[in-house]
């Protein structure tokens, strides 16, 4: 996340290698056309160069000591390109649902009383498969999941100080059950607390909004109460929306 002040103040004297002029209000309205549309973009940060980043709130301060324009406080929250989050989330199912193999054969052999109680699943291969329908669901399913692993490694754990002192090649299948399962919590707490504000110009539906953003309906409602029962969002209304 970034955070920048940015003064659009024409008593600001331009720069050797810059070439901007009017910055109010020439460059201030075409600033908040570019981010009001809310689309993912490139931010040339100062000092950390060219960022991917979704504009996530700005706010307008009119200091009366100074003159020729405002000051906008804007934040961005870097996003990653869908093609290599997808790439890293993909590899950690890949690796949680082969060592969850492992894990199931050796349960299969255990004494009932030995048995891990895996949140009402069957098996481990059976709770990454449901993991991986969650990752698009709203945040109250993503935030139990989190929960819901922390319990599940917690049994692995057991099993370790059971089955791990008679088998070496045990610790290696759960350490790697738990490095992906790690992963894949960090990944969907960060999916569900990524979001956005939109400030609606004008009278419109929440499938508009929801289409806009690349959200469900049910994510919009859910983040946005208010909205609930209505089918019109009125213009000039503030909504919140998942970043993806």
């Amino acid at each position: 996340m970034f955070s920048l002040k940015i003064p659009f103040v024409n008593t600001i004297t331009r720069g050797m290698n810059e070439t901007w002029s009017d910055l109010y209000p020439k460059t201030y309205r075409a600033f908040l056309t570019a981010i009001e549309d809310r689309q993912p973009g490139v931010l040339q940060h100062p000092s950390y160069g060219e960022r991917n980043c979704n504009v996530a709130d700005w706010e307008e301060v009119l200091d009366p000591d100074f003159r020729g324009g405002p000051t906008l406080q804007v934040t961005w929250i870097e996003t990653v390109e869908d093609g290599k989050a997808f790439a890293g989330l993909a590899s950690d199912f890949a690796i949680a649902a082969s060592a969850a193999i492992d894990l199931d054969n050796i349960v299969g052999i255990l004494p009932p009383a030995q048995k891990p109680d895996l949140e009402g699943f069957e098996s481990f291969s059976e709770f990454v498969r449901d993991l991986q329908a969650v990752g698009d669901q709203i945040d109250l399913a993503r935030s139990k999941a989190v929960a819901k692993i922390d319990r599940v490694i917690a049994q692995v754990r057991r099993l370790e100080d059971t089955y791990g002192r008679v088998n070496a090649g045990f610790r290696d299948t759960s350490n790697r059950f738990i490095s992906a399962m790690h992963s894949m919590q960090q990944s969907l707490a960060t999916k569900s607390t990524d979001k956005g504000f939109y400030l609606v110009p004008r009278s419109t539906t929440v499938a508009s909004v929801a289409l806009r953003f690349r959200n469900s309906v049910p994510e919009i409602l859910s983040l946005n109460p208010l909205l609930a029962g209505s089918l019109v969002v009125p213009g000039q209304t503030v909504v919140r929306f998942y970043i993806k």
